[in-house]
């Protein structure tokens, strides 16, 4: 999700198939403005605001099913980060909370 007055409208994902060239939408995030990469063949969302106005550190990946927490949570908790995921490896840049931190993912350890 974006950032607007609708806390409800912010926890929106929404998922583009190339494949077939359609959107889909997901169930709803716990959490809004998060960062998101693809980890393990999965959509991860990693930190953002909870429903309560917190940051947080924690990272959710979309099963097919539901939002689960897979991965342990950073280090430092933040939203809209610059997310990037190479092989095994997920760096989170920066983000509101977080300006001048980066933190290395290791997905098959599950090591921060």
């Amino acid at each position: 999700g974006g950032r607007c007055r609708n806390v409800a409208s912010e926890r929106i994902v929404q998922l583009y198939n190339v494949l077939t060239k359609k959107w889909s939408t997901l169930p709803p995030s716990s959490y809004s403005q998060s960062g998101a990469t693809i980890i393990k063949d999965q959509l991860t969302l990693i930190g953002g605001w909870d429903t309560r106005y917190t940051l947080t550190s924690k990272l959710v990946t979309w099963t097919g099913e539901e939002w689960l927490e897979l991965y342990p949570p950073m280090h430092t908790a933040r939203s809209r980060a610059g997310v990037l995921a190479i092989g095994d490896l997920v760096i989170v840049s920066g983000g509101e909370g977080a300006d001048d931190t980066i933190e290395f993912l290791d997905s098959n350890k599950r090591i921060w």
